[in-house]
């Protein structure tokens, strides 16, 4: 058997999976499968709400990030929710961030046909460890009776999408009470 010098293994691996991620997507569009909903209350199993090891959101995923709350010790909001998102590659038109009643929405799609190589030219890879998947609607839960939502700053720099949603303040108790006679 010849061995080809010029098979493309990283282009074969991705175009499986692009193949198998528009085959769910058709399955469940078509109606014929309700196991996308299965498979999330799998993923809900890894979750934890009750801040066993500081991890309220699933251990594997894509894309990295880190979750955690500010302590206020660097002169920052304290109890504000910080995500950080691994998103090399991703140009801040690729990225999508929105908010859908609690939960803080993520999308990121890398434009097809462009390429990061010299003056647009799309390359013939010799070899290619690197792809650039795109993150489809992954949901993250920013209660929005604790989190002032429509505070959120977002950074993108360096490829590292920093999100930063401060807690809402508690009302202030009043001091003193009026009382009306009617």
């Amino acid at each position: 058997m010849a061995y080809n010098r010029n098979f493309d293994m990283g282009a074969f691996f991705e175009n499986i999976s692009r193949a198998a991620q528009d085959f769910e997507r058709n399955f469940r569009e078509g109606g014929f499968y309700d196991g996308a909903d299965r498979t999330r209350q799998a993923d809900d199993a890894l979750y934890t709400k009750d801040g066993r090891n500081g991890n309220e959101y699933a251990a594997f995923s894509y894309p990295q990030a880190n979750i955690y709350k500010t302590t206020g010790a660097g002169g920052g909001t304290p109890g504000a929710l910080v995500f950080e998102f691994a998103l090399a590659g991703f140009d801040e038109q690729d990225i999508d961030l929105s908010f859908q009643g609690d939960n803080m929405v993520l999308s990121a799609r890398k434009q097809q046909g462009v390429s990061n190589a010299a003056d647009g030219e799309i390359p013939a890879y010799l070899r290619r460890d690197i792809t650039f998947q795109p993150v489809e609607n992954r949901k993250f839960s920013v209660p929005s009776e604790e989190y002032a939502q429509e505070q959120v700053k977002a950074v993108f720099k360096n490829g590292l999408l920093t999100v930063t949603i401060p807690p809402k303040q508690a009302a202030e108790p009043k001091n003193k009470v009026s009382i009306n006679t009617d």
